[in-house]
């Protein structure tokens, strides 16, 4: 697609173009915060381990003024690792980045910036050596599509937290503190290597990192604390277990929406009962801190499940979107695409 304005470029954002871009910003994704509140949340993600190298704000300016503070658009990346198949029993490791905050302020908007902005991302995004890159559309899958992103399952099971799920059987459960969470991380990711050997498909995965999962629980933390709410102190639950098996949910805490998010949910898919204690942890969860609904991405569960005690949806916001430059075929399986991999 050609450039409807070779006339500006992309560059990474200075200390003063960051600030601009996150006090345009702030009326997207400043909800129950102010403004002081904001800067500061944004400022304290930067600097975790996710983003500390990771992180980058792109600003779209003219070539001849790539200092300058009327920015037309923004947006950030995250460079992330992936797990990816391309020849059987083979996995390698790859460079991916996912693309957030996309953002155009209201007047500058209906003039293709944004898609000026993301094309120039694409290519010079590939120019570093990424495999793929993928982002989260609220804007529908039209726009990102027509760019090269193309819109994978968006499937979202909820769980109300009024129909307590039940479950048979002994199943002990042990909560997962946030200093827990690099161990289960871990050990997660070291099986999910072994697993994708056995895929017998194209496939990638977006590791699913202590640091990513701690990235955004900091957000809940974040917000409980500016808002008075009480901090949580459990951020999941594992099977206890006396051999290598490794079965868990780690969730966060979205207050904003009452909402309990299931990041990451590991099941060996051999007792439908593990499942439903794992789940019905987060329901109690969910209600220890006011929160109405649980919230799970792309898990194929709905057979654990009875109709009555789950409402399946297909989202309408948060699309996750791919592009795949690694070669030629676009083809790729997507897996584990659950709420961790979001930002």
């Amino acid at each position: 697609m050609a450039l409807k304005h070779p006339h500006l470029t992309i560059v990474k954002a200075n200390a003063e173009q960051t600030k601009i871009t996150n006090r345009n910003s702030f009326v997207e994704w400043g909800k129950g915060l102010s403004l002081d509140q904001y800067f500061e949340r944004e400022t304290i993600l930067a600097n975790l381990d996710f983003t500390r190298d990771n992180f980058i704000v792109w600003v779209l300016v003219p070539k001849e003024d790539p200092n300058t503070l009327d920015i037309i658009s923004s947006c950030e990346t995250f460079r992330r690792t992936a797990f990816v198949t391309i020849s059987p029993g083979v996995i390698e490791e790859h460079i991916c980045y996912s693309i957030a905050s996309v953002f155009t302020p209201p007047s500058n908007r209906n003039n293709s910036y944004a898609s000026t902005m993301l094309l120039l991302l694409s290519n010079k995004l590939k120019e570093q050596g990424a495999s793929f890159s993928f982002l989260y559309s609220d804007v529908g899958p039209v726009f990102y599509r027509r760019l090269g992103w193309q819109v994978y399952s968006h499937t979202e099971i909820r769980l109300d937290v009024s129909k307590p799920i039940e479950y048979e059987g002994n199943v002990t459960l042990t909560p997962i503190k946030y200093n827990d969470i690099k161990h289960i991380a871990e050990k997660d990711c070291g099986l999910l290597k072994l697993e994708m050997r056995y895929t017998g498909q194209r496939a990638m995965a977006v590791v699913p990192s202590a640091s990513c999962i701690e990235w955004m629980d900091m957000r809940a933390k974040y917000f409980a604390n500016a808002c008075d709410i009480d901090e949580p102190t459990e951020w999941g639950t594992v099977v206890s277990s006396r051999d290598d098996s490794l079965e868990f949910v780690l969730w966060c805490h979205e207050f904003n929406e009452k909402e309990l998010l299931v990041l990451r949910l590991r099941t060996d898919g051999s007792n439908h009962q593990v499942t439903r204690a794992l789940l019905r942890q987060a329901q109690t969860e969910a209600l220890k801190h006011n929160l109405d609904k649980v919230i799970i991405w792309n898990k194929n569960i709905a057979d654990v499940l009875n109709k009555d005690e789950i409402e399946i949806v297909e989202r309408e916001r948060s699309l996750p979107s791919l592009a795949w430059y690694h070669d030629n075929s676009g083809d790729i399986e997507w897996l584990l695409n659950e709420k961790y991999a979001w930002c």
